[in-house]
């Protein structure tokens, strides 16, 4: 299933890399100013824009192979918190799969229980989705179902992530994009109102296990975002 896998994701890799050469050749010069403008819109087109003018940095230093895919992908499944990944190649995603994720309060150093996660990761452009595959904790003064304090509802609260994703992304450094993902799920900023409901979550007590349960356990045919 793993080599499966692999050569799916350097397949969409090695199309996508080829698509972004030929739209280049083509179109280079008639968008070569349009760059600053592109950056400022939208996360597909910041992507898109990067990788352009990378692109046009690398083709007269190091091309792009299958061996450089193989690299990102034996880096993402070999990543000590990754159990598995799936590779869609007709919507050019892969769904990473974590273990238990924990999450530490900065200022009390209690450790929160988050759980497993789903981490959707678009190949082609935009930002990660997150999928808390175990519970939902649910906040009701506020109408709120967390996946984590800051991924509730239909949304995730990147702060200032928002802009690395895209950057990762363009440059094609998918490993770092899904490391990153897995680290926004285990830090939490307790001065942002959603934040501070951390300690909704699960405890951990010194030796790891559970405290007094008090989320939303998710039920087995929920999937929702």
């Amino acid at each position: 299933m793993t080599d499966e896998m692999q050569a799916k994701f350097v397949k969409i890799c090695t199309t996508l890399h080829e698509t972004t050469k030929r739209d280049i050749l083509r179109n280079y010069t008639s968008k070569q100013n349009d760059y600053n403008e592109l950056v400022q819109n939208l996360q597909r087109q910041l992507t898109k824009a990067i990788r352009e003018a990378r692109q046009h940095e690398r083709s007269e230093r190091h091309e792009l192979t299958a061996e450089d895919w193989e690299r990102e992908y034996k880096l993402i499944i070999n990543h000590p918190k990754v159990i598995r990944i799936e590779v869609d190649p007709y919507e050019e995603i892969i769904y990473v799969h974590t273990r238990k994720l924990y999450c530490t309060h900065p200022d009390t150093k209690q450790i929160y229980e988050i759980v497993e996660f789903k981490i959707i990761v678009p190949l082609k452009s935009g930002i990660p989705r997150w999928i808390n595959q175990t519970r939902r904790v649910e906040i009701k003064e506020k109408g709120w179902r967390m996946h984590h304090p800051h991924i509730f509802n239909d949304k995730a609260c990147l702060g200032t992530a928002t802009g690395l994703f895209p950057k990762l992304l363009g440059n094609y450094e998918f490993a770092a994009a899904v490391s990153m993902a897995i680290e926004f799920v285990e830090s939490v900023n307790i001065n942002d109102e959603a934040g501070r409901y951390i300690t909704r979550f699960p405890e951990v007590d010194k030796k790891g296990r559970l405290k007094e349960l008090k989320t939303y356990e998710l039920p087995e045919d929920d999937d929702t975002f």
